[in-house]
This record gives structure tokens, C-alpha cells and sequence, in this order.
């Protein structure tokens, strides 16, 4: 009879043994899978009654759009729109918008304080409006349907 139950004490031991392996198995497992990633959360949509003007400055190189609340820039078939910080690049001025990095914004803004950005397109905007004549050729209203723009100034 001792030697029964020895065998099922030890049998018993061995399955807690088991299943307690089984249990840190299980934990190193979950902590080596890799962190979910983040939430994606574009930047507030451009809703306008009708597509922005697009005007060209020299000092920035790129289109400003004049006249609206956001900070949106053509160049080169892409629209550019700065959020809290952070750029975003699409090829129509409505979106959808792709977070970008620093090195494929314009040259002519990546140097510059938003702030500064800003004057230059109030700037921008009382210059324009009354002389259009002065910007012929270096001026375009963004188009509704999406594709781009082939505009470059040489």
C-alpha cells in the first residue's frame, strides 16, 4: 500500500510540476509578443465651402493656400498640412493624410517657425487679393477631384 501511494504522490507532483511549467510557459509567451500598435489619429478634416486659391511665394517656394483657417502648402503634385506640430502629405487638399517626416516636407518650410509661416500667408493674402494680375501664372484654385496638379515654377 506504501508503495502505491508513493507512486501517486509522485505522479501528483509531477502533474503540479507540469502544469505549473505550463503556466510560466504561457507567461514568457504573452510577454514576448510585441506592443500593439498605436492608434492612428489623422489630423481634423479640411472642410471648405469651395476649394482654397493657391498662391505662390517666392520666399517659401511652395503654393499657400490664402484666405482659409488652415495651414495647407502645394508643391510638386502634393498637398502639405501642418497640425499641431505635425505634417501630413496627400495628393488632394481634402485628404486623406499621411503623417510625414520631416525630410519630405519643402525645403522653403522645413527651417521655419510655423509663426513665421503664418505673416507670410497673411502676407500672402493682402498681396493678392486686389493684384491677381501680379500673380499670373503663380496662382491656381485646388481642383475637387483628386490626382494633383502638375503646377512648378521654373
Amino acid at each position: 500500500m506504501k508503495k502505491i501511494l508513493y507512486g501517486l504522490s509522485l505522479f501528483c507532483v509531477g502533474f503540479v510540476a507540469t502544469v505549473a511549467q505550463a503556466q510560466v510557459n504561457l507567461d514568457i509567451h504573452l510577454g514576448n509578443q510585441p506592443a500593439p500598435p498605436p492608434a492612428y489619429v489623422g489630423p481634423p478634416p479640411i472642410e471648405l465651402a469651395a476649394p482654397p486659391e493657391m498662391v505662390y511665394d517666392e520666399g517659401l517656394g511652395v503654393y499657400i493656400a490664402v484666405g482659409i483657417p488652415h495651414d495647407l502648402f502645394f508643391n510638386n503634385k502634393f498637398y502639405y498640412y501642418h497640425v499641431n506640430g505635425i505634417w501630413y502629405r496627400s495628393g488632394y487638399y481634402r485628404g486623406p493624410w499621411v503623417r510625414t517626416e520631416m525630410g519630405r516636407i519643402p525645403h522653403g518650410l522645413r527651417g521655419r517657425r510655423i509663426e513665421e509661416i503664418h505673416r507670410i500667408r497673411e502676407h500672402a493674402y493682402k498681396e493678392y487679393h486686389g493684384h491677381e494680375d501680379r500673380y499670373r501664372g503663380k496662382h491656381f484654385r485646388a481642383e475637387e477631384h483628386r490626382g494633383g496638379h502638375e503646377r512648378e515654377i521654373r
